[in-house]
């Protein structure tokens, strides 16, 4: 006789008895969580103001590519079902979660090595710019919360960590509009941690509100 998994056959017992929304009202859902996100990007972007500064246009767009890269790849995986009623393997969001800031570093560095040269700038411009980033991740946190909120039966957490990396890249691609400091230390401390931050406060936000509710006992 195989064995079953006592949280697995409760769960599969509960989403059977439970009326599932349709494919319509889901894409509703996250259409709404994504223009939601959309216009508080733009209107976040329009507030703190587009300052290109003396980077030349080469330097903005590798700037521009690299976080729309990871910031596009987080979201597509949070949001497709890569072929799966359960959405890509949860190992694989931690994964993307974890290796964006290596990938920001790299690919912001690497692709663009005379940042190395830059002159540092003060304390208060990194706290500024962090402060920022963090105001601007909120909508897309919240947006793309909502549009996964009790629809992950599996490692909720997982989940919320890449939820939280996509939105502070998000926000990162914004801020690569208004800031135009290019030295290291400040594109680390100021523009890729809070990436970092955001995907803890994303995990424990998902642990806490995306999987679906089960009926107590």
């Amino acid at each position: 006789m195989v064995e079953t998994d006592p949280l697995k056959a409760r769960l599969l017992q509960e989403l059977a008895h439970r009326s599932s929304p349709t494919a319509r009202h889901v894409a509703a859902q996250r259409r709404l969580a994504l223009l939601g996100t959309g216009l508080w990007l733009v209107l976040g972007t329009a507030a703190i103001g587009i300052r290109l500064g003396p980077r030349s246009f080469d330097s903005v767009l590798v700037e521009l590519t690299v976080w729309l890269l990871a910031a596009s790849l987080a979201t597509g995986l949070i949001l497709r079902s890569g072929g799966s009623a359960l959405g890509y393997p949860r190992p694989w969001l931690l994964a993307t979660a974890l290796a964006i800031p290596p990938f920001l570093i790299a690919g912001l560095l690497l692709l663009d090595p005379f940042r190395l040269f830059c002159a540092p700038v003060s304390p208060k411009a990194h706290l500024g710019c962090l402060l920022t980033g963090l105001g601007l991740a909120l909508g897309p946190l919240l947006g793309l919360l909502a549009a996964r909120w009790r629809a992950v039966p599996t490692r909720p957490g997982y989940t919320g960590a890449c939820i939280g990396a996509a939105a502070g890249s998000w926000a990162g691609l914004a801020m690569s509009l208004h800031c135009s400091v290019s030295e290291p230390l400040h594109l680390l401390v100021a523009h890729i941690a809070p990436v970092a931050l955001l995907g803890l406060v994303g995990a424990i936000a998902g642990a806490a509100g995306l999987a679906p509710r089960m009926t107590p006992r």
